[in-house]
């Protein structure tokens, strides 16, 4: 009798383990899809799981999300070695966050199992941004609709939180939780959310000059040919406002003295994005926001680097970026700026919630792995996210 209930169990536990892979693989890609309904609906299927087994269901389940979601991220690496260690990375990043998580949560809310899953997603979400993990929070799934007032009160670590909860009560709560949280999300989709911010000062021209990622930091020539495609296009709307490069507009040079030279008076004012000496004689470099007015130069540069991809892979792969320090930009008529750095958007940091000395922020992005279209539309919901959560106009100026 012993071994008969001994090797159910194991048969639990194994089952618990496949379908909290196949659980999170649908999760992944419902946000890659931007399917919201799609997505809310597997956490319902999540949270049934969360009553047998929670630590295990919900490691197993971000072990798998999280590679999935930040996997476009990969062939920016040096090789198949690199990219698989990265994937290694991310994947054991997401069964120590959720699964951590959710056993801090099981433990902590014994007498009310309801909450678990939804302490576990806002714990484990706010322990990534700490971090500066490349991933699609579940609240993401909340920046479409009507949904988007709950990023607006919460923000998207806490709207992350409130889907948690939804999902559990609809799990435990009726015999039809799934199909009645398809049905309900998917008409919160198309009600009215939350007016996009306003801002009334320089217009801002952002110039996607869509380069060869595979030429873009290799070729002096095809380096050439970007700031001249560059150049063009910006004499379109010179003197007209403000004029955006996108991250990496320069790859010509590390010399920020020297990418100055190069540029076009009548192009001021200017922000655009490059890799820079962090001093004279040193080989650091620092991905840099770089405005150029008629003043002179302001710069402002990437604080958190993304672990697996710019922040190096342990024993595998040495990253030459440093860290920096992110500065508000002023425009000469007083707009204050705060510009994020490519993946800096990803990231909802405790600070944006705080309020911000700042009038705008602008996001200079380059799109780049395996589908960039997918790295594209996470951004842009991203975007929307930091929208919502700072009530500050973001204008997004990248690649494609």
């Amino acid at each position: 009798m012993f071994r008969l209930n001994s090797d159910r169990a194991d048969l639990t536990t194994s089952l618990v383990g496949l379908q909290a892979a196949a659980v999170g693989l649908l999760t992944a890609l419902a946000m890659l899809l931007n399917s919201s309904p799609g997505g809310i609906a597997s956490l319902v299927l999540l949270a049934g799981l969360f009553k047998r087994q929670p630590v295990k269901a919900m490691a197993i389940w971000g072990a798998v999300y999280v590679p999935v979601t930040a996997v476009w991220t990969l062939s920016a690496l040096d090789g198949p070695r690199e990219m698989a260690a990265a994937v290694m990375g991310y994947a054991s990043c997401g069964a120590v966050f959720y699964g951590g998580a959710a056993f801090l949560s099981e433990r902590m809310l014994r007498s009310f199992p309801t909450l678990v899953p939804c302490a576990s997603l806002g714990g484990a979400e706010a322990a990534s941004a700490a971090l500066g993990l490349v991933m699609a929070p579940v609240g993401l799934f909340a920046v479409n609709g009507s949904l988007g007032y709950l990023v607006a009160w919460f923000s998207v670590i806490g709207a992350s939180a409130m889907i948690g909860l939804g999902a559990s009560l609809a799990e435990r709560q009726t015999r039809f939780g799934l199909p009645i949280t398809v049905l309900v999300s998917f008409a919160l989709c198309f009600l009215p959310g939350p007016p996009r911010p306003e801002f009334d000062g320089h217009p801002i021209y952002g110039i996607a000059h869509n380069p060869d990622p595979r030429l873009k930091w290799s070729s002096p020539t095809h380096a050439a040919e970007n700031l001249e495609r560059l150049q063009k296009m910006s004499d379109l709307v010179a003197g007209d406002g403000l004029i955006v490069w996108p991250e990496g507009a320069v790859t010509g040079t590390f010399d920020l003295g020297e990418a100055i030279s190069k540029l076009d008076p009548s192009h001021l004012p200017l922000l655009f994005g490059m890799t820079r000496y962090s001093r004279e004689g040193s080989p650091d470099l620092r991905n840099s926001a770089v405005l150029v007015t008629e003043d002179g130069v302001q710069v402002s540069e990437k604080e958190l680097l993304v672990p697996f991809y710019e922040g190096s892979v342990p024993f595998i792969y040495e990253s030459d970026l440093v860290l920096g320090t992110r500065r508000i930009l002023t425009l000469l008529n007083g707009t204050r700026i705060l510009p994020l750095i490519c993946f800096e958007v990803f990231v909802p940091r405790p600070w944006f919630l705080g309020g911000l000395d700042a009038d705008l922020i602008v996001v200079l992005s380059a799109e780049t792995g395996f589908w960039p279209r997918f790295a594209s539309l996470i951004a842009d919901r991203h975007v929307w996210a930091r929208e919502l959560e700072t009530g500050l106009r973001v204008v997004r100026v990248s690649d494609l």
